[in-house]
């Protein structure tokens, strides 16, 4: 392969190169031509994330605050279990009892 050739070829390569990335290979140090408006980009963009996070964040504080913790749910379960216990042996006992008062 002749060199002029190997150097059209180098060429058309950089050039599809900077055409995708949009920064150039021909200054010192590489001609970064929209660099100030990329950055510019990036902080709006980062701006936009940061109040997103700090939006999440709020959430997940308000979620903990209002989820139950393992106590919770252990109290409730033995309330319910009261309840029920207290349901069954008054609906066994209470017809024995008006039975005897003979209500």
């Amino acid at each position: 392969m002749p060199v002029n050739d190997l150097g059209a070829r180098s060429a058309a390569i950089r050039k599809r190169m900077e055409a995708a990335s949009g920064v150039g290979f021909g200054g010192e140090p590489p001609d970064n031509r929209n660099m100030e408006a990329r950055v510019s980009k990036l902080e709006q963009d980062f701006a936009q994330i940061n109040d997103k996070l700090n939006a999440v964040t709020t959430d997940v504080a308000v979620i903990k605050s209002n989820y139950a913790t393992k106590a919770d749910v252990a109290e409730a379960k033995n309330s319910i279990i009261m309840w029920v216990v207290s349901a069954i042996l008054l609906a066994q006992v209470l017809p024995m009892l008006l039975k005897k008062f003979g209500l």
